[in-house]
């Protein structure tokens, strides 16, 4: 259901006068207080500390933002080349050309590829030794 420009997919909105969950002396806290333990989470991170450097990665840390090159894959022709193009996919991420994200992802389609022509394969060798006489 889409919604004409400028109406609200929820007309009734926030109630007025409705309280926050937290009290405003909670909230301003938070705020005064947070500069102070994002520099104890990476002071502690640096020094060491697991706990600190795992928030740090988690929540403080900008995540990276890779714009991968394309890449050239021809098709495919059996299992061997589709192990090739895997490996030569885990080369480009061993050089820092590929994100690793990208290679598990194109990685995956190759191997869903790869178990979908071995059930093709499967059922043509069935129909073949069903077709072929007992001797």
């Amino acid at each position: 259901m889409t919604f004409k420009p400028g109406q609200s997919g929820n007309p009734s909105g926030w109630p007025k006068g409705k309280k926050q969950k937290r009290p405003a002396h909670v909230r301003a806290l938070i705020s005064e207080k947070t500069g102070a333990l994002v520099e104890k989470i990476l002071t502690n991170a640096e020094n060491g500390d697991v706990e600190s450097l795992r928030l740090f990665c988690r929540y403080l840390m900008p995540r990276h933002r890779f714009v991968p090159e394309p890449v050239d894959l021809p098709p495919a022709q059996n299992a061997g080349e589709i192990q090739l193009q895997i490996a030569r996919l885990a080369s480009l991420a061993g050089e820092g050309s590929l994100d690793l994200d990208s290679m598990t992802a194109i990685s995956r389609v190759l191997a869903m590829a790869l178990g979908a022509r071995l059930e093709e394969l499967e059922e043509i060798i069935g129909e073949r030794e069903a077709q072929a006489p007992d001797d």
